[in-house]
């Protein structure tokens, strides 16, 4: 029972890497929301398999919590100190912004138009503490492959756009003069592409290290991103 929850917290956190195709016409905001919903409701089921686990392993296996713990540890003093300390100065301000806030209700809760907000943030300081627990550089590396077709099935929406294709066989396009995919919009496109960027790099870097074909692959990949 362990090791399948352990698999399926780990599964979950990698499926964080198809956050940008959630789109969806049946919500107000349909290239916002639908993400929002989505990683935040990951993250959250993560959240309490962990939870589970740990208490169940209180109970059942200690030494199975004991060494997850001292894992921990270690990855959190390895660590860049000053992204920790800027990190929880960061946080810390905003819990006192949302108090001291004109709407403290909005400050802390945020609007599903732009997925901003205390809440959210938090949400993203759970994940990393949960990346932390359970990822190895396996589930690092596997994260970025995703990210990488999740990147390439972007940018080629985002060209169909540009170039007014409007219609293949089972799907259907809105061209746009100014594309912004799945993202909707040109900016945030533009920030994914940075994102895409960086996992590419990643990739490359640590692919080459495996003496394996499929590793030729995914670095032929990651390059094809980066001059895309």
């Amino acid at each position: 029972m362990v090791l399948k929850l352990t698999k399926t917290i780990k599964l979950l956190l990698a499926a964080l890497a198809i956050t940008p195709l959630a789109f969806s016409t049946k919500f107000f905001y349909p290239y916002i929301a639908p993400k929002l919903f989505f990683a935040r409701g990951l993250i959250q089921i993560t959240l309490f398999l962990s939870l589970f686990l740990c208490g169940y392993c209180i109970f059942k296996n200690q030494s199975f919590i004991a060494n997850l713990f001292q894992k921990f540890k270690e990855r959190l003093q390895r660590a860049p100190r000053f992204f920790l300390i800027f990190g929880v100065f960061f946080i810390a301000s905003q819990f006192i912004s949302a108090l001291v806030a004109e709407n403290s209700y909005r400050a802390f809760w945020g609007t599903i138009e732009r997925g901003e907000g205390l809440f959210n943030l938090l949400h993203f300081a759970v994940l990393f503490i949960l990346v932390l627990f359970f990822w190895e550089k396996k589930e690092f590396l596997a994260y970025s492959r995703a990210s990488i077709v999740v990147g390439l099935i972007v940018y080629l929406y985002a060209f169909f756009q540009a170039f007014g294709i409007t219609e293949i066989p089972f799907l259907a396009f809105t061209p746009e003069v100014r594309p912004g995919s799945f993202l909707g919009n040109p900016a945030f496109l533009a920030a994914y592409a940075f994102f895409v960027m960086i996992v590419a790099v990643y990739t490359i870097y640590f692919e080459k290290k495996i003496q394996a074909k499929i590793a030729l692959f995914w670095i032929r990949l990651a390059y094809g991103e980066l001059f895309i």
